[in-house]
């Protein structure tokens, strides 16, 4: 949330300094001749193009990071799972929602989760843009 809220508020600046060039380009366009309001829109449009562009790659590197940080949670569930099943002589252990009825007995959904809070107080969200800065790419 701290990454998405960071991000937001910079791009609602970038998004809110584009709306008033275009405003400026706007009233602009009946002091320019053709050519020179083209170029201005031309140049407008380029950086907006650059400002999505921006955008989806911060989004693609967010929900990279909130993978990766899954994926971290995951692996200890499915670790805590196969010792769950393993010591309650299980053989086999399917998620609550694909099960039309069961005895209360048999939900071992609780144990798993005081195991994972147990094994994993916290998971260390990755920087979203790490991999970029690590392989020399523009920040975005």
């Amino acid at each position: 949330d701290a990454y998405r809220k960071k991000y937001d508020d910079e791009f609602a600046a970038k998004e809110k300094t584009l709306k008033d060039e275009e405003r400026e380009l706007v009233r602009q366009q009946t002091l320019l001749d053709a050519a020179a309001y083209r170029e201005k829109v031309q140049a407008f449009q380029t950086k907006f193009a650059d400002f999505q562009r921006d955008l989806k790659t911060r989004q693609q590197q967010l929900q990279g990071a909130y993978a990766t940080a899954l994926g971290q949670v995951s692996q200890q569930v499915q670790k805590i799972w196969a010792a769950v099943a393993e010591a309650e002589g299980a053989t086999i252990l399917l998620p609550r929602g694909q099960v039309l009825l069961f005895h209360p007995s048999y939900d071992v959904t609780p144990e798993v989760i005081d195991r994972l809070n147990k094994s994993l107080p916290s998971v260390k969200f990755p920087d979203p843009v790490a991999p970029a800065k690590a392989s020399g790419a523009k920040k975005p």
